[in-house]
């Protein structure tokens, strides 16, 4: 008795256009970031939230991750140093955890990141997303005020970085 092995045929799937085209599976129903939408919160209990998250938990994490595990090393990060407002930082995103990595060169300053729509439109993270520093980009005309006001602001006191992918998910 012979044994046929059955080959396992290979999906090929073809990518052409890059503003929609993804690899990733996860589908996120993208909520819209209209005039609505809050940038600016003056709460004191999600601020001091906001403060624990980012100093306490993620950036510590993340240090340890970056510069422990993956052994990520700044070159003349001084010149960060020496800065003595806040600046914008502009990069490739490529990896997961590396969206943090500019917070690690701004430290102690707080570093906010300009993100897509469909980074709040998690369901369950989209508070804590804007506890780490993301500022999502208006998907509706009615909300550029609101956030055009909100870099202003936040570039007063915070570095921003801003990744200019087409898409990140």
């Amino acid at each position: 008795m012979s044994t046929v092995k059955k080959q396992k045929e290979k999906k090929k799937i073809y990518y052409n256009d890059e503003q929609k085209d993804d690899f990733s599976t996860v589908e996120i129903r993208k909520d819209t970031v209209d005039k609505s939408f809050k940038y600016e919160h003056k709460n004191p209990f999600w601020r001091a939230m906001s403060f624990f998250l980012y100093y306490a938990v993620a950036f510590p994490a993340v240090w340890v991750i970056e510069r422990v595990f993956f052994r990520i090393r700044f070159v003349n990060k001084k010149a960060a140093k020496k800065l003595k407002k806040p600046c914008f930082y502009y990069g490739n995103h490529i990896g997961f955890i590396d969206a943090f990595t500019p917070n690690l060169i701004s430290f102690p300053r707080k570093n906010m990141i300009i993100v897509s729509a469909e980074t709040v439109s998690i369901k369950g993270l989209r508070t804590i997303v804007q506890w780490l520093g993301a500022i999502p980009t208006p998907s509706d005309l009615s909300g550029i005020r609101n956030f055009t006001k909100a870099i202003r602001e936040s570039a007063k006191t915070r570095n921003i970085t801003i990744y200019p992918e087409a898409h990140i998910w």
